[in-house]
């Protein structure tokens, strides 16, 4: 049995959830069921970790203005057309780039936000976000 959930954030530190959806575990969790009703508001902004990489969901949600915020893979295929200078030291890369969805060929621009953040360990991690949130800081 596989647990999908959609947490709401009510703070920097508190959640709830909202949503919830129960499968089996050969159910993908990029599948249209599932998504269609986890991410099923306008006007929110998703945010994505690392299972739920989907190009061709990214370029739909930017066709279809719903915003988003996802973490992607470090080998995440990118191409960097543009960038901005970072405006914080742990801020590596505010970048305009194209993301191309390899089973379809569309393509689109979104911003890349690549940073280091240390956790409650000491250790330190790099993170890269696929965004069309472009009228936030990089922080």
């Amino acid at each position: 049995v596989k647990l999908h959930v959609r947490l709401d954030l009510t703070s920097e530190v508190g959640a709830i959830p909202s949503r919830a959806v129960l499968s089996t575990a050969t159910v993908a969790d990029l599948d249209a069921e599932v998504t269609g009703y986890l991410l099923a508001e306008k006007l929110v902004t998703f945010l994505l970790d690392r299972g739920y990489l989907d190009y061709g969901q990214y370029l739909r949600w930017n066709r279809t203005g719903q915003r988003f915020v996802a973490r992607i893979k470090a080998n995440s295929k990118i191409h960097v057309i543009s960038e901005r200078k970072p405006s914080a030291s742990y801020i590596h890369q505010d970048a305009t780039v194209e993301l191309t969805d390899a089973k379809t060929g569309e393509s689109g621009v979104f911003r890349l936000v690549t940073y280091t953040f240390v956790d409650h360990r000491g250790k330190r991690h790099r993170v890269r976000v696929l965004t069309n949130r472009w009228e936030v800081s990089a922080e």
